[in-house]
């Protein structure tokens, strides 16, 4: 099955993800984050991403991708969900 979405996630506020919205930044609510497709793994991520979640069509998680350490124009992830 191939995962409908995927969303960033970035740094938590108290006990609350935060999901990457194009239009407000970051945001608590997971109906405000935007959706993206598999291509988000293979563009730059915003300051602060702490990982992509690719979720089913039912909004339930499917895997988790943590960003690899370095820098530069590509993002290597390590599938650790």
């Amino acid at each position: 099955m191939i995962p409908a979405e995927f969303y960033i996630l970035g740094p938590r506020v108290g006990e609350e993800l935060t999901y990457w919205n194009l239009d407000k930044g970051w945001v608590t609510e997971f109906a405000e984050g935007t959706p993206f497709t598999g291509e988000i793994l293979t563009l730059p991520l915003p300051e602060g991403a702490t990982n992509v979640m690719a979720f089913s069509s039912a909004s339930e998680p499917l895997a988790q991708y943590d960003p690899l350490p370095g820098e530069g124009a590509v993002n290597f992830f390590h599938k650790s969900y």
